[in-house]
């Protein structure tokens, strides 16, 4: 039960890397606890039903020595809002668990007995606050006995601390699924009403003695059904003041997980897991499970976080990320578990474009997507004006942040960074103007087709880029010809303006270009009244 306590208690919020409704994930390389994304689109504070969906097609884990070895899944991990307890701390919560292990090694909480009845399927039931006492919930569960033999067991105070008042526990052997016979997990909570005085023999203290239930509760019903056979959770009684609403937290997470000494940390494994048909509903829509994020796990007694990996030690004992220590005898760690993943969705653009010119030499930097699907490279494209690609269109072909381009001949380029991979490209990032002056023999020509248009008191000009620009400056006068009015430098190559809250009148305008030679001839000049 440790192991699923502080799962609980370190994923929250958010998650990343996506999955599309039916599609099988696509496997790619990759390292770390991972946690399905909860739809944004349901409406948390009024959600009396929450149903998941998930076809397991295919998982393995092949430990790099016969060290106990773990890939966890975990389905489901729901928590009920309460007043004092803060978002990112529900009251009690639901997770159903899917555990992958070699022989040789069983849940902290299972006896010797059950060693190699496992991949198996495990239904958790846990109030997960500390100091709470025991009578303030209950719980019936019922089962299949076929499809779930081991069956109903309850964990009461199980750390000593009161950290977790009850646990119900059923678990069932999945065997191995395959694309053509799949696993196929459906799971739903629902709020079933409200009730005075629920009855007796719902709840026991940690003495192991049943205590009545008094006050108003809210009723919850949670079902699992694998491969149509089902585990119903039913009459699990809330204080009202307790259980506000439903408020789900990664649907699907993988925590991988290694047993042994502090002498045997365990290198690098590769697991492969794959699903499809992952969706969620509220009861009245249906929507895809989109992505997934890099999830932190645990850290260190130092106070270290690594999303990398599963599980961190001080070669003493394990502590979670809030500070409730793990068995010092067992010091429990991950290093370098791998899984294949998917890549279902493109990334998020970049960010944070910009550029150093030196003589002929451009160099390039961006700041890398921090949500979606992570890019494997990016694709610098330039054009001769604003969101043009004709000048170039290259792949980075590596995930490095900057890009350096030698003996680019002068003239004025517009650039921006989109962010790739197997998928493909993300939407442009910014989009900055690079003039290039290596050699500056003359002034530039003189702009051409300059235009206006009017919205209120904004003045808008446009007109064509000038090669070899460095900026533009625009005059405006009373007459034509003059700039007794405005002489800007507009202080980049950008071929607009912008002028706002411009008084009434009526102005004449042209445009010079301008580098380090001096000013072109003043573009056509236009008339406008305001």
């Amino acid at each position: 039960m440790k192991g699923r306590r502080l799962l609980r208690r370190v994923i929250s919020a958010g998650f990343v890397a996506a999955l599309l409704h039916a599609r099988p994930l696509e496997a790619i390389d990759t390292v770390g606890c991972y946690a399905a994304v909860d739809p944004a689109t349901f409406n948390h504070a009024g959600l009396t039903q929450l149903t998941w969906a998930a076809d397991i097609l295919e998982y393995d884990s092949v430990p790099a020595n016969p060290n106990p070895f773990r890939l966890r899944i975990d389905f489901m991990d729901v928590g009920f809002m309460g007043r004092g307890f803060g978002a990112s701390d529900p009251y009690p919560f639901m997770s159903i668990t899917t555990a992958i292990q070699n022989v040789g090694h069983t849940f902290t909480d299972d006896s010797a007995a059950d060693v190699g009845t496992f991949p198996g399927l495990g239904l958790y039931l846990s109030s997960l606050q500390a100091g709470l006492g025991d009578n303030q919930h209950g719980v019936a569960l019922r089962a299949d006995p076929q499809a779930f033999p081991r069956f109903g067991r309850v964990f009461q105070n199980v750390d000593g601390g009161g950290f977790s008042g009850k646990n119900i526990y059923s678990r069932q052997t999945i065997g191995v699924p395959s694309a053509a016979r799949p696993i196929s997990v459906r799971w739903t909570v629902q709020k079933v009403g409200t009730a005075t005085n629920p009855p007796l023999s719902l709840s026991k203290d940690i003495l192991g003695r049943w205590v009545p239930l008094s006050g108003t509760f809210v009723i919850w019903h949670f079902q699992v059904a694998i491969n149509g056979v089902t585990t119903d959770v039913s009459d699990y009684y809330l204080p009202i003041e307790k259980a506000e609403y439903i408020w789900s937290y990664a649907p699907l997470t993988f925590v991988p997980e290694q047993f042994g000494s502090a002498s045997q940390i365990l290198q690098a494994q590769k697991s492969t897991v794959r699903f499809s048909d992952m969706r969620a509903s509220d009861g009245t829509a249906v929507y895809p499970i989109l992505d997934w994020f890099l999830s932190y796990c645990i850290d260190d007694q130092a106070g270290n976080r690594d999303p990398h990996y599963g599980w961190r030690t001080d070669g003493v004992s394990l502590t979670d990320s809030v500070g409730h220590a793990d068995d010092p005898t067992a010091s429990t760690r991950t290093v370098g578990t791998r899984f294949a993943l998917g890549v279902p969705s493109v990334p998020e653009p970049a960010s944070g474009l910009q550029a150093r010119v030196t003589d002929s030499t451009v160099l390039l930097k961006w700041v890398s997507p921090t949500s979606g699907s992570p890019p494997t490279s990016y694709v610098i494209q330039a054009g001769s004006r604003v969101g043009t690609s004709n000048l170039a269109n290259v792949s980075t072909n590596t995930t490095l942040t900057s890009y350096t381009a030698n003996d680019v001949p002068d003239g004025t380029y517009f650039v921006r960074v989109l962010a790739s991979n197997a998928v493909g490209a993300s939407l442009p990032s910014n989009e900055i103007a690079v003039s290039v002056l290596a050699g500056c023999v003359a002034p530039p020509v003189a702009p051409a087709n300059l235009t206006f248009t009017l919205n209120g008191s904004t003045v808008n000009l446009a007109w064509n880029a000038s090669a070899g620009a460095s900026s533009y400056v625009v005059q405006a006068g009373t007459t034509f010809g003059t700039s007794n009015i405005a002489a800007i430098d507009t202080g980049n190559a950008l071929p607009s303006l912008s002028a706002v809250n411009v008084p009434s009148a009526t102005y004449y305008v042209r445009v010079l270009a301008k580098n380090s030679c001096g000013l072109s001839p003043p573009s056509n000049e236009i008339v406008f009244s305001r």
